[in-house]
C-alpha cells in the first residue's frame, strides 16, 4: 500500500502539467481573425508616449491604414504596464497596431496582437490589398488614389479637363 502511494505521488510530480499564462490572451489570434475582431488596423510611427496615472497616451503618425482609421495622426490609449500583448509602445518605433474604440477614443487593447513592424511581415502580406486612403491632418488626401481629382489649388496635379475649367473660371488667357 505504501509503495503504491509513493508511486502515485511520484507519477503526479513527474507528469507534465499544462502551461499556464498570466494573461489568457497570451497567444495571438491569426491575422484573419484579428482583422475581423478589431475596429482599426494601422501601420504607425510612435511620435511620443505620454504617461498618465491610468494609461499611456500614444501619439501616432499613421503611415498606412487597413481598417477603420482614415486620418494620418492618432492618439491612442494603452495600458501603462503591458501596453498590448507584446508590451507598451516605444517612442520612435513603427508598429502594426490593432485598435478598438472605447467611448469615442482609440485604444490599443491589452490583448491586442500589436507588434513592431519588423515582426509583422506575415500580417502585412495578408493586409496588402486592404489598404484604405488617409486624410492628412491638413484636410487633404495624404495619398491621392487613382481617379481622384486634385484640388484646383494644385495645377500640377490636375487633369486637362480640370485645368480648362479652372482656367475658364479664373479668366486666364491660355494654357501653359
Amino acid at each position: 500500500m505504501r509503495k503504491g502511494c509513493l508511486l502515485l505521488i511520484l507519477a503526479c510530480l513527474l507528469s507534465p502539467t499544462p502551461k499556464s499564462y498570466a494573461l489568457s490572451c497570451v497567444e495571438a489570434p491569426s491575422i484573419a481573425k484579428a482583422y475581423k475582431s478589431y475596429e482599426g488596423l494601422v501601420v504607425g510611427h510612435v511620435v511620443n508616449v505620454e504617461q498618465t496615472k491610468e494609461y499611456n497616451q500614444v501619439h501616432i503618425q499613421v503611415k498606412r491604414s487597413f481598417k477603420g482609421v482614415e486620418t494620418d495622426t492618432l492618439t491612442v490609449e494603452e495600458n501603462i504596464t503591458w501596453g498590448s500583448l507584446w508590451g507598451p509602445s516605444e517612442k520612435g518605433e513603427d508598429y502594426l497596431f490593432f485598435l478598438n474604440q472605447k467611448e469615442g477614443q482609440w485604444e490599443n487593447p491589452l490583448c491586442a496582437p500589436t507588434k513592431k513592424i519588423a515582426e509583422a511581415s506575415g500580417e502585412l502580406k495578408f493586409l496588402k490589398n486592404k489598404e484604405i486612403p488617409l486624410i492628412s491632418s491638413a484636410g487633404k488626401s495624404a495619398k491621392p488614389s487613382e481617379g481622384t481629382v486634385a484640388p484646383a489649388s494644385d495645377p500640377g496635379m490636375m487633369g486637362w479637363g480640370t485645368r480648362l475649367l479652372s482656367l475658364a473660371s479664373s479668366g486666364s488667357q491660355g494654357l501653359e
